[in-house]
Parts: C-alpha cells; sequence; structure tokens
C-alpha cells in the first residue's frame, strides 16, 4: 500500500511538471471552443480549423480546412459499437465524404483510469494514448505513435475552468500541443485530435465496471 501511494505520488509530479512546462513545448498549439450543442472548434489563434460533431456513440463528423482545403469526414460505427454515456463504448470508422475511402479506425475506450483506446490513421499507423496524472487538475494525455514518438498533447487550460465546465461543457478549454513534424499533414494531424480528444475526458469516468 505504502510503494502504491509512492508510486502515485511520483506520478502526479510528473504529470504537474508536464502540465506546468506545457506552454513552451515546440509546435502548433491549439485549443477547442464550444460552438454549440454537441459542436466544438479546433482554433488556432481566431482561426477556426476544423469543426467536430457529437452523438452519444462519440463522434460523429468532421470537418476541415488545411493547406486552403476543406474536406468533410463522416463516422460510422464499425465491430462490436455498443451505445452508452458520454460515448465512450463504440469503435468508429472515419470516412472521407467526396471519396468515400477510409482515413481512420478508432477502437477501444478510455474509461475507469485505463488507457485503451488507440487510433489509426491510414499513412501514420496506430497511435496509443497514456494519461499521466491521478487528477483532471494536472493530467496530460499523450498521442504516441508506433516508435514511440509523441506527435500531440493534450491538457486542460485552467483547473478551475474544469471545474465548473465538467458538466455542460466537458471539453471546453482543451489546450492541444502538436509536435513540429513535417512529414505529417496537418489534415491528418486535425483528423487525430478531433478523434481522441474525448478521451482525456473520458479516462477519469467511473462506469461502474472494469
Amino acid at each position: 500500500m505504502a510503494s502504491r501511494r509512492k508510486s502515485r505520488r511520483q506520478g502526479d509530479s510528473e504529470s504537474e511538471r508536464e502540465w506546468q512546462c506545457f506552454p513552451d513545448l515546440p509546435g502548433a498549439h491549439l485549443v477547442w471552443r464550444m460552438a454549440g450543442k454537441n459542436l466544438y472548434n479546433i482554433d488556432s489563434d481566431t482561426t477556426t480549423l476544423a469543426t467536430v460533431r457529437f452523438k452519444m456513440s462519440g463522434v460523429s463528423a468532421v470537418s476541415v480546412t488545411a493547406d486552403g482545403h476543406y474536406a468533410d469526414f463522416e463516422s460510422r460505427p464499425s465491430g462490436l459499437s455498443l451505445p452508452g454515456p458520454f460515448g465512450i463504448f463504440g469503435n468508429r470508422t472515419l470516412i472521407k465524404c467526396s471519396t468515400g475511402e477510409v482515413v481512420a479506425e478508432k477502437n477501444g475506450h478510455h474509461k475507469n483510469r485505463r488507457a485503451n483506446g488507440t487510433l489509426t490513421l491510414v499513412g501514420l499507423g496506430e497511435f496509443h494514448f497514456p494519461v499521466v496524472g491521478s487528477g483532471r487538475d494536472h493530467a496530460v494525455m499523450s498521442a504516441v505513435g508506433e516508435s514511440g514518438s509523441t506527435l500531440v498533447k493534450y491538457r486542460y487550460e485552467d483547473p478551475e475552468l474544469k471545474r465548473t465546465s465538467w458538466g455542460a461543457s466537458p471539453l471546453e478549454g482543451v489546450q492541444v500541443a502538436v509536435a513540429p513534424y513535417p512529414y505529417v499533414e496537418i489534415e491528418s494531424t486535425l483528423l487525430l485530435v478531433a478523434l481522441s480528444t474525448e478521451w482525456l475526458r473520458s479516462y477519469f469516468i467511473s462506469t461502474g465496471g472494469g
């Protein structure tokens, strides 16, 4: 028991450092902002780069503006997809509307403090999303690729904002830092962010099971 408490304190210290250093991370810094009911924007400064729509089963649609081009994507259930609270039970396939091609597969989920969700993007491979921190206030989630490199980090920007908006606007104020990897297209990065950010919320939700 004592070793478990010591390990948790060390983990909290690590996440605290990551949270505090977040503004200094290199690369592009984006933020989620609520744009309407079940509707969020991914913004860079005053520019909206993507719009994400949610249903009970999770992300339902994504619209992306990147490098002067606009594209719509539809999210469809795939495999075992069980409707549930907060949309954390559904596997999803993301389809590009203009071509019908599959661009991403979302499998598993984050819940009960277990980071079991994975995301596979065509051309980039599979990503895992570990979370450090035993509480929401200073938790940091990372998007880690097959090579072990971290492409994206996520955090809530203000503990007070998290506490006041957790019910009505649970993804409001999520900051996203995208590492400067030149081989990754901005459209792919925005799709990664759009499909994964909700796991920072659901990781701390207890569903009463394992």
